[in-house]
Parts: C-alpha cells; structure tokens; sequence
C-alpha cells in the first residue's frame, strides 16, 4: 500500500471521528464510513480480525435498550485498524444484522441496526462507555437513537 493511501486512511478516520462527536443525523455517519472507508479494498485489507470484549458488552447493553430485557446482541465479527483506535464490524442484534463503528480513543461509537430488510428501517444508537475499573462497565443509556425509514 503507499504512503498516500496510509494518509487518505487517516484524513477519512479523523472525518469519521469528528463526525461521531457533531452529528445529530446519525445515518450520515454510518454513510460517510462506507463512503469513505468501509467499502475500499485497501482499507479492509489493513484491518485485522480483533477481540472486542468491552464492545461485546456494549452491545448487549445497547440491544437491552433498543428490544427490552432478554435481546442479545450475537456474531459479534469485529476489525480493528492497526495504527489508529478504530474498530468496525457487524453483528446480530436481537437477529437483525447491524453494522458497528467504535473509536476506543474516545470511548465513542455507533450501531447501525437494520430493524427490516423490507422497509429499509434502519435504528441508529450512538454510545460513549466508561470504565469503572479494571473489569466493569458503567451503566449507561446510549446518548441518543434515531429510526430513519
């Protein structure tokens, strides 16, 4: 891969992540990383298969908000980028797929969940977490959700 790929990578992923932190339409994050990122070649090929235990939970806490108790979030299939504190990927939530974007710098992130395949309804939650310790997660309430359809 050249330099200048490297750098378009990093432009585009300080992009995503300002927009994670500003945007009130949520769907236009989502759009900007496939824009962007999601659907380069290259930029998969640089990521690498990774272990998200703290965005596991996440995620079983957003589908408890999003579904009610009991809803799970499972498959959890997730990459992150090998320079930078960036993750993506997709899993099922409460049997929908959902794609997930996850910046561990700024505890910050957002899912993607495709509520149905024939409506195109998608729900969007944006979340931060925060460590309570060494192995606890908060309890938290995603900081927003939106349904477009």
């Amino acid at each position: 891969m050249m330099a200048s790929n490297v750098s378009r990578f990093d432009s585009a992923l300080e992009g995503l992540k300002a927009k994670l932190v500003s945007e009130d339409n949520f769907n236009q994050i989502v759009h900007y990383f496939f824009d962007h990122l999601g659907e380069d070649p290259e930029f998969i090929k640089l990521c690498k298969p990774a272990k998200a235990p703290l965005l596991k939970e996440i995620l079983a806490v957003v589908a408890t908000k999003v579904f009610g108790a009991g809803a799970e979030a499972t498959g959890l299939k997730i990459l992150k980028h090998p320079k930078q504190d960036f993750y993506h990927g997709t899993c099922a939530i409460q049997g929908r797929m959902s794609t997930v974007l996850f910046f561990s710098d700024i505890d910050m992130g957002v899912v993607a969940i495709h509520m149905s395949f024939a409506t195109s309804e998608i729900s969007f939650v944006r979340f931060t977490s925060m460590m309570l310790g060494a192995d606890k997660i908060a309890n938290f309430t995603p900081s927003g959700s939106k349904t477009l359809q």
